[in-house]
């Protein structure tokens, strides 16, 4: 009596591993495999359908040229139904002169935990599953002044293809083109910030290889007193395609300015096309 429950048992433990199996089977009934087409094509290459770090995004670019060495470290994470992501962030900037700089920035790796509803909504490829990390894009700017009352800076820059894991949806394996335009204008007090630009990246439909968009980025700093500082802002991108391609995302940020950077923490959260919401904890350092 006792083999045989345990025989029922193992029946039903074997019945419930097959349903979430992870299989080329499981795989091809999810997106309908034609038993030719590569993996990548399946994946919808947006931000409503990747992970939180596949795109880039003007927040944080000003009219304001940072004149400075920094170096910028970010604890981030981000949380949405079925899904946590950790991951740091590391961002230099190399001033050249008073009138131009170059900032590389990325997530070195980033480490996250998603749901079998999540990864079958995504289509992800089956034989990565069970992974769990990934390694992120590096994004190369290049920014110049243009006047300084008001503030104005141009932007031109390139979300690398160095990201891995396009199979789980991480990142998009293929570069992300920007070109921006900032203005800043107020007082010592009041700072107020805009961005508009474009942006495209590729898709890998066959339909429509390439998606573009208008970035935008509107923010305000606000001085609260000794050196605290409060900032919201609204940013994202309105892309061509329509479907997961518009992301609206809101931003709290407070911060702290030190004798030689600030201290930060930031709260995100999406509004249309980004189901995330994070809270950054940050520190930069500027030298000359």
């Amino acid at each position: 009596m006792k083999l045989k429950n345990n025989l029922f048992i193992g029946l039903i433990f074997i019945q419930i591993s097959n349903l979430f199996a992870q299989t080329h089977d499981w795989w091809a009934n999810n997106v309908g495999w034609d038993q030719k087409t590569h993996y990548k094509y399946y994946i919808d290459i947006k931000p409503a359908r990747m992970g939180p770090n596949a795109f880039y995004y003007a927040s944080g670019f000003t009219g304001i040229l940072d004149t400075q060495y920094t170096l910028e470290v970010k604890a981030n994470s981000y949380f949405t139904k079925g899904e946590i992501t950790l991951n740091p962030y590391l961002s230099v900037n190399i001033p050249f002169g008073k009138f131009a700089s170059l900032q590389v920035s990325g997530v070195p790796v980033e480490y996250f935990n998603t749901s079998h509803e999540l990864k079958t909504e995504r289509k992800i490829f089956w034989i990565g599953y069970y992974d769990k990390w990934a390694a992120g894009d590096l994004n190369v700017l290049f920014t110049g002044k243009i006047k300084s009352k008001p503030a104005m800076a141009i932007q031109v820059g390139l979300k690398t293809a160095t990201g891995g894991r396009l199979d789980l949806a991480r990142f998009t394996d293929s570069p992300q083109y920007f070109f921006n335009y900032a203005i800043s204008f107020g007082n010592k007090n009041t700072m107020v910030h805009a961005v508009s630009g474009f942006t495209a990246w590729q898709t890998f439909d066959g339909d429509h290889p390439q998606d573009d968009a208008y970035i935008f980025d509107f923010s305000l700093d606000q001085h609260l007193g000794k050196a605290w500082y409060l900032k919201p802002e609204l940013y994202g991108f309105i892309a061509y395609l329509k479907h997961g391609d518009r992301p609206i995302i809101g931003k709290v940020s407070l911060f702290r300015k030190m004798e030689h950077g600030r201290f930060m923490i930031e709260f995100v959260k999406g509004i249309v096309d980004f189901p995330y919401y994070g809270i950054n904890l940050g520190i930069s350092r500027s030298w000359r």
